[in-house]
């Protein structure tokens, strides 16, 4: 059963990232990432990716930028970001 986790909307897209990187870790793979009020609630399942894997990206105009070399789209959604909602492209690291 996935999990569902909470963060603040004061946190900066880097501190998001390692956030869910450390999260991972404990809850498993991120699968889903969404807003919900003033937070960003991220859906946590699966088995339990490498080590600092995640790299959140913001979008461009509701596209997920063009993936980094060796790495796999996982999810797409929306965050709050330093108090603004912005979109997010979450990819998966070799």
């Amino acid at each position: 059963m996935p999990d569902e986790l909470k963060y603040h909307s004061r946190h900066s897209l880097g501190e998001l990232e390692i956030g869910l990187r450390n999260d991972e870790q404990w809850w498993g793979a991120l699968t889903a990432v969404e807003v919900l009020e003033n937070y960003t609630l991220a859906t946590m399942g699966g088995p339990r990716p490498a080590l600092n894997s995640l790299l959140l990206l913001p979008m461009i105009a509701d596209q997920a930028p063009p993936a980094p070399s060796g790495a796999e789209l996982i999810c797409k959604g929306k965050a709050y970001v330093s108090g603004s909602a912005i979109g997010v492209a979450a990819f998966r690291l070799g």
